[in-house]
């Protein structure tokens, strides 16, 4: 099966076109062979609709400027990332001081791929599933549904959104009773 995606933005326009489908054959399998053939074309196009979004956020320009420092475009490469969907590749540019170093990649950067590979919408699955169960059961549950990750990536991506709470908690803390004191002064006024 192969799935092509033309958009015209103009328009506001989408369109898939998929290929290389045997409707008929579908319709003589059982219901749920052929429920599993529609998720495996669903997860397709999710694949392909990721990879789009993904490109789009690409930045092409010869410097750029971060961290008040001035970053240089180095040649493309690819990136590859795993989605809700299934793992996806996109040619994207990585950016390097003068200096040497390590690289960035405003794409990933962009699109808040801080968890490794993951997406944030598969982090954050990933999370609340490991929540409630180990990851081999976690992996085991996303086989069924097309989705082929190893235990070990699921409780590295889960420890990483683990660490971000954990960053994030202060914050919100003070959020939190910042809230709390403006609806007592309130209160009180």
């Amino acid at each position: 099966m192969k799935v092509s995606i033309k958009s015209n933005a103009r328009a506001k326009r989408l369109t898939i076109t998929l290929s290389e489908i045997d409707l008929e054959k579908m319709a003589l399998e059982s219901f749920y062979q052929a429920e599993k053939r529609v998720q495996q074309i669903v997860n397709n196009i999710g694949k392909e609709l990721t990879r789009e979004i993904l490109q789009s956020h690409d930045i092409d320009n010869k410097t750029i400027e971060l961290d008040w420092q001035t970053w240089y475009r180095k040649e493309v490469s690819t990136g590859h990332y795993q989605t809700l969907y299934g793992a996806v590749a996109v040619s994207r540019h990585l950016y390097q001081t003068s200096a040497g170093g390590a690289t960035r990649c405003p794409m990933e950067e962009v699109c808040g791929l801080s968890f490794g590979a993951a997406t944030p919408l598969l982090a954050e699955m990933l999370s609340f599933k490991v929540s409630a169960l180990p990851p081999s059961e976690v992996a085991k549950d996303l086989a069924k549904h097309g989705l082929r990750l190893s235990p070990s990536f699921i409780r590295d991506v889960a420890q990483q959104v683990g660490r971000l709470a954990i960053e994030k908690a202060r914050t919100w803390q003070l959020d939190s009773v910042a809230s709390e004191s403006s609806l007592l002064w309130k209160d009180n006024g």
